[in-house]
């Protein structure tokens, strides 16, 4: 499989905080490929790397209850949408939609422009990276994985767990979180600052 291209399906997650929209895409891979544009999202069964299996709106379920406690109640996680994508390409099929409704539950407030990046070590060697805009933390120095407490261990912990279900683009599962670089997104602090 040729590096760093998404898929096989991907799940775009939709949320919104201070007036923007912004968008988490998440790698995983399904059960069939005979899904068809239109599938109920709770018809679709993801893989995970234990090789059991869940479906759509369960899994979806289960990340938002872990990361919306890296997110303030200003940010509201909106919906999930499915993807296929085409092999070695960038093109993507809407396969189907998901709605989720639910507000972050951390104590702080959101950082303007503010943008958090997780990375991970996969299976093959590659690296992996997480991002979640204008999360609660500022900017500042780079923290390794293994000095994260709170809800921001518990995050990393899920996304290696031995029965995960996200993969990175090089097709293989996390298996090590590395760090966690707070930071500041520039197109996000166009669009808020200098519209």
């Amino acid at each position: 499989m040729t590096l760093n291209y998404p898929g096989p399906y991907q799940i775009e997650l939709v949320y919104t905080v201070g007036g923007l929209t912004h968008r988490q895409r998440i790698n995983c891979d399904c059960e069939e490929y005979w899904y068809t544009p239109g599938t109920p999202f709770s018809s679709i069964r993801i893989i995970r790397k234990d090789a059991s299996l869940d479906y759509a709106d369960d899994v979806v379920d289960e990340y938002i209850n872990v990361i919306k406690e890296l997110c303030a109640s200003d940010l509201t996680w909106v919906s999930a949408e499915l993807f296929k994508v085409a092999a070695n390409s960038f093109d993507k099929t809407w396969i189907s939609s998901y709605a989720i409704g639910v507000a972050g539950t951390g104590t702080s407030s959101y950082v303007p422009a503010g943008e958090l990046i997780f990375t991970f070590r996969t299976e093959e060697g590659g690296t992996m990276k997480m991002t979640l805009e204008e999360g609660n933390r500022a900017s500042g120095v780079s923290i390794p994985a293994g000095s994260l407490t709170g809800t921001e261990a518990a995050f990393v912990a899920y996304v290696v767990a031995a029965d995960t279900w996200i993969l990175a683009r090089d097709t293989s599962y996390p298996i090590a979180a590395l760090w966690l670089h707070p930071g500041q997104n520039e197109a996000t602090f166009k669009k808020r600052f200098r519209s």
